[in-house]
């Protein structure tokens, strides 16, 4: 009973210190937040937020307990750290749901010092939470203490002393209140001109990015190697894909591709590669569900003309255990949803390479033990070896004469019947 009365008191001290903070927000360094792409000035519903939370490994809740501006003159560090990162701004008062109710690793950190301070400690600790769990795992945010309400306190005095003194409070209050909103809008312009840069800054790498892939896409080999050597697939010939258009099945033979990358999770691979079809970019992510100790091919996605459709496996799905490869001259790999289809021949596949190494380990072959050959093999030597045996056991039942003639003894006589 006693645990359960303290676990309820934590449980609401918990929540009351995330109550101590307000707006405006500032998101970054998780991977949902590059499918957000909010109007400026605009908040970010109640069911992104929590979905964001709930697939965080951790949150760092940032708390500035300051004056300083919120510049890239004040923080440099963070103002560089932010710049390498998808973030959004939010100019909400309060978030729509607290990070403590979706999530069970949110640290609370309240920042305090000079901005200098500030900077280095938030960088640090950010820092040293990405590399504890990973690059995109890590959801920062960055919010303003909320600070007590002010009172003005009357004291019995008399005449025009008393209402001078609650004249001066009343100023002082107004003071505050326009050096509140004075820096709350600095901040708001100076992310909005981030935002601005970051934008810009966006374009002209998407217009880098579709430069390369224009280079790269020019590819006409088979062997689809993703970055930093996780994933390989690798076929003899042009994979083989249908498409319904105007109640039409249209075929292509993929020979063209760009790059190729691979999506670890904890219960399955995903390979993705990039080909060029009909000045159109077609995405193919093929997932391997990882159970046991072993990998598998259960479906494969393919995005063509803003299209995404789901092709279940329909073939015989390879096995093998991770750290071995698969491979299979003879079978197929038909990925099929309706007339949409994909065909991989020939191939031989790995989704998770050893670390560093960007070729196959050890294969498992499709080919079965007892195929038509071995079974030849083992009738016509059973055979040999039947008729040896045989042989063998006639050789050993020939029985011969144990007398003999000679001068000194009495003739053999035999007796014939007939």
């Amino acid at each position: 009973m006693l645990q359960t009365y303290y676990l309820i008191f934590l449980s609401l001290l918990i929540k009351d210190s995330f109550c101590n903070y307000h707006g405006p927000f500032l998101l970054w360094g998780h991977n949902n937040l590059e499918h957000e792409n909010l109007p400026a000035l605009e908040a970010m519903n109640e069911r992104s937020l929590t979905l964001m939370y709930s697939e965080a490994k951790a949150i760092i809740l940032f708390v500035r307990n300051g004056t300083s501006k919120l510049n890239k003159e004040n923080f440099p560090n963070f103002s560089s750290m932010i710049s390498q990162n998808r973030w959004v701004y939010l100019p909400q008062e309060h978030l729509p749901a607290e990070p403590v109710d979706f999530n069970s690793n949110v640290e609370v950190i309240t920042l305090v010092g000079p901005a200098s301070q500030q900077d280095i400690e938030l960088g640090a600790l950010y820092r040293d939470a990405v590399s504890t769990y990973g690059e995109g795992k890590v959801l920062g945010i960055l919010s303003t203490q909320a600070e007590e309400n002010h009172y003005i306190y009357k004291r019995d005095v008399s005449g025009d002393e008393g209402e001078e003194e609650e004249e001066e409070g009343e100023e002082k209050e107004e003071k505050e209140n326009k050096d509140e909103e004075k820096g709350k809008t600095e901040i708001e312009s100076a992310n909005l001109e981030n935002k601005k840069g970051k934008e810009k800054n966006e374009k002209k790498g998407r217009e880098e990015e579709i430069e390369e892939e224009t280079e790269e896409i020019e590819k006409m080999d088979h062997v689809y190697l993703a970055k930093k050597n996780k994933s390989l697939l690798y076929t003899t010939v042009d994979p083989i894909f249908t498409w319904e258009f105007n109640d039409k099945p249209e075929v292509f033979n993929l020979s063209q591709h760009g790059d190729v990358t691979s999506d670890e999770r904890k219960e399955y691979v995903r390979l993705i590669i990039h080909f060029k079809l009909d000045n159109n970019k077609l995405y193919v992510r093929i997932r391997f569900p990882l159970s046991g100790g072993y990998w598998s091919i259960s479906e494969a996605e393919v995005e063509y003309r803003e299209t995404k459709v789901v092709l279940p496996l329909i073939s015989k799905s390879p096995s093998a255990p991770i750290g071995f490869s698969y491979k299979c001259a003879h079978n197929e790999l038909v990925f099929q949803n309706g007339s949409t289809s994909l065909v991989i021949k020939d191939y031989q596949v790995e989704p998770v390479l050893k670390e560093g190494v960007g070729k196959f380990s050890d294969a498992y072959d499709c080919v079965d033990f007892t195929t038509v050959p071995i079974w030849s093999g083992i009738f016509v030597t059973a055979l040999i070896t039947g008729v040896t045996f045989i042989g063998i056991l006639a050789l050993m039942d020939i029985k011969t004469p144990n007398r003999f003639e000679s001068s000194r003894s009495k003739q053999l006589t035999f007796t014939v019947q007939e």
